[in-house]
């Protein structure tokens, strides 16, 4: 082999290793896109599943009622929890609007940050509105006994801790969305 075909070799081989390179960091970044849109996919897939909580809020105001609860009471247990149904809808199809596999990256990241600040929003606007529906309710209940009272400081309780777990896995579940669009736009 004289030194001209050692030389078109070389430059071919280079020319494959580029092509490689860049193949490779293609890929990664699909990859990494899709991953961001798995997680993009459970999100609201979380938040639809907290809908069926608000649709189960009416239903539980009919117990309320048949329990002895004044009826204006339970019209707002009931309207609360449509609000919150229709909420967590709608914010479900927002989070599924950005598509991350089409995006460019920037409008990507510009959208899992809108995800995140509505997130943030919603946390504070239901967490206000849940505060005073259930002073409301503990009022209530006091005035029917203490055994009911009992039962509605119990309920609050759980009810608050189970939303309190579940708030902070969305929150750490937005923050990974983020996370991951971030990392394609530095790779």
């Amino acid at each position: 082999m004289n030194l001209d075909e050692l030389k078109n070799t070389w430059q071919t081989l280079n020319l494959r290793v580029d092509h490689l390179e860049e193949e490779n960091r293609r890929l990664a970044a699909r990859l990494a896109a899709e991953r961001a849109s798995g997680t993009q996919q459970r999100l609201a897939r979380h938040y639809r599943r907290l809908s069926l909580v608000g649709l189960s809020l009416p239903l539980i105001s009919i117990f309320l009622y048949l329990y002895g609860m004044p009826l204006w009471c339970d019209i707002l247990y009931a309207v609360f929890g449509l609000c919150m149904c229709g909420m967590h809808l709608a914010f479900a199809g927002f989070i599924e609007r950005g598509d991350y596999m089409s995006l460019p990256v920037v409008d990507a990241i510009s959208h899992a940050i809108r995800i995140r600040l509505w997130q943030q929003r919603m946390f504070i606007c239901g967490e206000s509105a849940a505060l005073i529906l259930v002073i409301i309710l503990f009022i209530q209940f006091a005035g029917l006994g203490s055994e009911a009272l009992i039962s509605g400081i119990i309920g609050g309780i759980a009810g608050g801790i189970i939303g309190y777990v579940k708030q902070r896995e969305l929150f750490r579940m937005s923050r990974r969305l983020l996370t991951q669009l971030r990392q394609i736009k530095e790779d």
